[in-house]
């Protein structure tokens, strides 16, 4: 039988497809569209590769959840084999102590050294071996009167106390706290006692080994990465900004603002990881405090950019296609200068050249409306910042700020608050065990005591998480059993993943770590006691039990609520923000003489600003808590953040000035530093409760600006230089008292009410 001839556009008559182009030539393997199961892999594959640069953009928290999981199997095994050696029914305490104790050692410790390491690991595990011990001890004379649970109430209490001797007594404290609870469910007695103190020596040799092969701590590449996490974003900003140059529809410039807050948020978690993340003893703090106060750099000159761009969109039919390609040429060069840490000179001597070319348009070419021109002068001022950010040092001054006290219900230590708060919570779980004899009210006293913070806002939401997550977390474990029939062969191998990622994910993603312990547990106990199902269901209730309870008591005892904090937090953010104001603009009448004499305070209500919003991240849920409308306190800590921003750029502006101002801007100078300090004090009386002054008009400040402009004067590259500079600090000035206004007209009118 004769075979059909093959046919190129539809394949061979075997079946095969072979790709063609229009003419019916086979296409080259390179050219063939990729088929769909390799379209999908790939789709999945830069999914998972955003998401992990989102989440891990250094690596760190699966560096440290292998390092957990390491410690937790190797302990694990060692106490097996040393209580395998011995033949001992109270030896079988060894292995699950020494692996709990190693796998948090390995986690909570925060030296910056292999001996800083190992003298953390060595306190944290004395402190839970010690706590266990002294629980073995004390069972004989507790037991008979049904007082076990007391001791928890103090273990919780010295628990969260000691935290206020930083990370290592945080770690001591939860060990501390988890020794003790660790003698319910496995009935330690003084039998018990030689025993721990064995697993406690296994958990160390465990955690100091692995630490002491990792070496120095990565915190360099973790600021590193955060860093490039921050300059992408900012490379994205530039690049829907050039977009909004195009854009019709406004598409573009709607998704720069949504840019602007994800860039926001990029730099506040690297100044937090800076701030809070590394020790001060970190021996490499000073230079990754130089990086971020380079980047602090790239951060406002990016805003400056948007912000500038913003008020283009209005007024972009002035411009004609070269002009407007002149104003796209240089949004581009921001975005190739964001997108290096290290610039080479030829992108920074293109950059200059663009500079040049759209400071001419806006200073010679008059017919051009006022405000157009003040928006190209401050795209012009964003770029000359980036380099001079990239040539020269940024001079941040030595001005500090002193922390807001936030208006404390209790003047006790908030650690001692906590304490007793977690004290309480324990206590009143006790009660209601000895009245409903419940055999595991152990795990919701953890729950009480492990959800506790310094806020009633941050203990909802690490209840909720804990709640939603231990739920999820055990009816995936109930689930996986059936499944598998019960093989350990599965359900050990998904219980090293479970404590792997709850090392991950416990300091950042307290929901999903705490759905992995959740599974971790049940797995745990259908493994290695077969318990019955009633057991792990108990784990759900008493979770929620738990939560409930600390919810309970950081709302009734000593409690600390955002919501009435808000109002003294905002009247101090205020009065920094005026006196940061007032500084510049008496920067503005020594610039020629007296520049060396100017302290800045800019970055410094930046820092303070950045702990302060970020201690009120929970406001909202607060409110929501409460049953009260979430438009007052969140939306008022939201001006401030707008407000705070205008300020420091007001104040970095005023340090790049080296010229006397001239005679046409001397008027508008005084009149705005008036109509500001006015404005100021009318905002602060409103947060005082008071009615207060009327905040000064804006409506007249435009023209002014534009006639008070020497634009005729700017000869030479020097004048034309201050004047960029000048009309960014005139346009700071007017949008501070705008955002003024617009505060004092909401709190009158009742839409924002701090608390």
């Amino acid at each position: 039988m004769k075979s059909a001839p093959d046919d190129p556009a539809r394949g061979s008559v075997r079946g095969t497809t072979r790709a063609t182009d229009k003419t019916g030539a086979p296409l080259a393997l390179h050219d063939r569209p990729p088929s769909l199961p390799v379209y999908l892999f790939g789709h999945l594959r830069r999914r998972l590769q955003d998401v992990l640069q989102a989440e891990d953009p250094g690596g760190e928290r699966m560096t440290l959840g292998l390092r957990v999981l390491t410690a937790f199997v190797l302990a694990g095994l060692g106490g097996s084999f040393v209580a395998a050696r011995t033949g001992q029914g109270n030896a079988m305490v060894i292995p699950p102590v020494a692996a709990l104790f190693a796998a948090f050692a390995c986690m909570l410790e925060a030296g910056q050294s292999r001996f800083g390491a190992c003298r953390d690991i060595l306190i944290m595990i004395l402190a839970g071996t010690g706590s266990a011990i002294v629980a073995a001890l004390m069972r004989p004379l507790l037991q008979p009167i049904g007082a076990q649970g007391l001791l928890l109430v103090v273990a919780a209490f010295m628990g969260l106390w000691i935290r206020r001797f930083g990370p290592t007594g945080h770690g001591a404290g939860v060990l501390l706290f988890l020794g003790a609870v660790y003698g319910l469910p496995f009935a330690f007695g003084p039998d018990h006692a030689r025993w721990l103190l064995l697993a406690g020596i296994i958990a160390m040799a465990a955690a100091m080994t692995l630490r002491l092969q990792a070496g120095t701590s990565q915190a360099d590449l973790l600021v590193l990465a955060r860093a490039s996490v921050f300059r992408r974003v900012a490379v994205r900003l530039m690049r829907d900004c050039r977009a909004a140059l195009h854009d019709v529809n406004g598409d573009a410039l709607a998704r720069a603002a949504r840019r602007r807050d994800a860039l926001r948020t990029a730099w506040s978690d690297l100044r937090e990881l800076v701030e809070n993340g590394i020790a001060p003893d970190h021996p490499n703090r000073p230079r990754l405090q130089t990086t971020i106060y380079r980047l602090y750099v790239l951060n406002q000159a990016t805003t400056t950019a948007a912000e500038a761009l913003s008020g283009l969109a209005a007024d972009l039919g002035h411009l004609d296609t070269p002009a407007r390609a002149n104003v796209s040429r240089m949004l581009l060069r921001l975005q190739r200068l964001a997108s290096e840490a290290d610039p080479p000179p030829a992108s920074i001597e293109a950059t200059e050249e663009s500079i040049t070319s759209l400071r001419a348009l806006a200073i010679k070419t008059p017919h051009l409306p006022a405000t157009l021109r003040l928006d190209l002068l401050r795209l012009v001022f964003a770029a000359t910042r980036m380099v001079r950010g990239i040539r020269s040092p940024l001079d941040l001054g030595g001005a500090t700020m002193s922390k807001p006290q936030g208006g404390q219900a209790s003047r006790l230590l908030p650690t001692t608050r906590v304490a007793i708060q977690g004290s309480a919570a324990a206590l009143l779980i006790v009660l209601v065990d000895s009245i409903l004899h419940q055999s595991h009210s152990y795990w919701a006293i953890v729950t009480a005591a492990l959800v506790m913070t310094t806020t009633l806002g941050d203990t909802w939401r690490r209840a909720v998480q804990r709640g939603v997550g231990t739920a999820i977390g055990v009816m995936i474990g109930l689930a996986l059993g059936p499944l598998t029939d019960y093989a350990q062969i599965v359900m050990l191998p998904v219980l090293m993943i479970a404590v792997g990622v709850f090392a991950m994910n416990v300091k950042s993603r307290y929901d999903v770590a705490c759905g992995a312990v959740g599974l971790a547990v049940v797995l745990g106990l259908e493994v290695f006691q077969q318990a019955p199902l009633a057991v792990l269901f108990s784990r759900i209730w008493e979770t929620g039990f738990g939560s409930l309870v600390g919810i309970l008591v950081a709302a009734t005892v000593l409690p600390v609520r955002l919501a009435d904090q808000v109002r003294s937090l905002a009247t101090d953010v205020i009065g920094h923000a005026a006196e940061t104001t007032r500084r510049a603009f008496q920067r503005l009448e020594i610039a020629e003489t007296a520049s060396d004499r100017y302290e800045r305070t800019g970055p410094a209500l930046l820092a303070l600003w950045g702990a302060e919003r970020l201690r009120f991240r929970n406001l909202a849920d607060e409110f929501r808590m409460r049953r009260r409308e979430t438009k007052g306190g969140p939306l008022l800590l939201a001006a401030l953040d707008s407000l705070v921003e205008q300020v420091v750029l007001l104040d970095d502006n005023a340090t790049m000035l080296d010229a006397a101002l001239p005679e046409s801007l001397v008027g508008i100078v005084r009149t705005l530093d008036e109509r500001t300090e006015r404005a100021f004090a009318a905002l602060a009386a409103r947060l005082a409760g008071g009615p207060g002054p009327a905040v000064p008009a804006i409506d007249d400040l435009l023209p002014m600006l534009a006639e008070a402009l020497p634009f005729a004067e700017a000869s030479t590259p020097q004048a034309q230089g201050n004047l960029v500079i000048q009309a960014q600090i005139l346009y700071h000035a007017r949008k501070i008292l705008q955002l003024i206004g617009e505060i004092v007209h909401d709190i009158d009118h009742g839409a924002l009410t701090p608390a």
